[in-house]
């Protein structure tokens, strides 16, 4: 399999999670992310934290969880302002909302698994 279908491949499964509006996207010498800004940094950084999450344990509450989610709906109003519309808000907002639930989500399974032993 060639690189550019692999590519293709990628894109193509890719596009039942995301718009992938190229102006939305980074690109990295002409060649566009197969997930939009927003995207990269919710799953990025969900997979991130999700494995650092199981690894080390999740040592805050789910009301700062919680809070932190809260704080990316404002960071999202900023995207509604012309100048500050672009894709590093976006991709600051996507890593917010992918920390939180990868957080939240270790930290629920961790506690599932101790109330079963």
């Amino acid at each position: 399999m060639c690189c550019t279908d692999l590519y293709d491949s990628a894109f193509k499964i890719c596009s039942f999670i995301c718009h992938q509006r190229p102006a939305r996207s980074f690109s990295v010498c002409g060649i566009q992310f197969i997930l939009c800004a927003r995207c990269t940094g919710i799953w990025v950084f969900f997979a991130v934290m999700s494995i650092y999450g199981c690894l080390f344990g999740v040592g805050t509450s789910y009301r700062r969880l919680n809070l932190l989610l809260c704080s990316a709906l404002v960071v999202n109003t900023a995207t509604f302002i012309d100048f500050l519309d672009g894709n590093i808000i976006r991709f600051i907002l996507g890593s917010m909302i992918g920390i939180t639930t990868g957080l939240v989500i270790s930290k629920s399974l961790y506690q599932l698994t101790r109330s079963n032993v």
